[in-house]
């Protein structure tokens, strides 16, 4: 899969980046947002479906955080509507 290698969440420029092992609080994550670097980690390595999700679940991250949402580290929040998006956007072929 073709990564982006980066992508513009309301102006900011988000650089997408892979890494082998991504690890926060001894927990083995898939994806993560380094908002103070503008950055989005995905884990090296997966399935295309799993890296496209995990990129559409970063991204909704990002957007929360820009729009100024105090749950965007919500995960209760962001995994429904990160399933949302990528269903949608799988669904209507806006990616292959």
């Amino acid at each position: 899969m073709q990564l982006p290698k980066n992508v513009n969440v309301l102006g900011v420029k988000y650089k997408v980046k892979l890494q082998s092992r991504l690890i926060e609080n001894d927990e083995s994550l898939l994806g993560m947002t380094d908002f103070p670097n503008d950055t989005i980690w995905l884990r090296k390595g997966m399935d295309v479906q799993r890296t496209q999700q995990t990129l559409i679940h970063e991204l909704v991250h990002a957007m929360l955080y820009e729009v100024g949402n105090e749950d965007y580290n919500s995960e209760s929040l962001v995994n429904p509507l990160g399933n949302v998006m990528y269903q949608v956007i799988k669904d209507n072929k806006l990616i292959k």
